[in-house]
């Protein structure tokens, strides 16, 4: 099993989201709420072995098998701050989120459907 496979094994076992290990800090650890905090432990948890066995975060997001929303919407930002230019997109997207060229081009391919992205027309300004 590789150690990518490892890290998310663990956060299915303790139902951790890529998410949450940003979003949950060590405050969590002190809160009144016993499920709140036990999901910090682990979470923290996840984080150690991250650092162990050297997985990024980048790495989790590329492995993951389901859809990203965050990734969806940051690649609908893209397009649209782009004008529809697919290629500007999934540069725009790569250097946002860090992803490759590869899967920075299936988020925004997932997103553009046949007919509904227009070509790209130049400026009347630009020779």
């Amino acid at each position: 099993m590789n150690t990518t496979a490892q890290v998310r094994a663990v956060m299915h076992k303790h139902k951790i989201a890529a998410a949450d290990l940003i979003e949950v800090g060590d405050e969590d650890l002190g809160s009144p709420n016993f499920g709140k905090a036990e999901h910090a432990r682990h979470v923290g948890q996840c984080r150690q072995m991250m650092r162990q066995l050297a997985v990024s975060f980048v790495d989790l997001e590329q492995t993951d098998a389901r859809p990203n929303n965050r990734i969806n919407g940051l690649a609908e930002l893209a397009l649209s701050v782009t004008h529809n230019d697919v290629a500007a997109a999934v540069r725009l997207l790569c250097e946002w989120t860090g992803l490759s060229f590869e899967f920075a081009f299936e988020a925004v391919d997932a997103i553009v459907t046949i007919g509904e992205v227009q070509p790209v027309e130049p400026d009347e300004d630009t020779p």
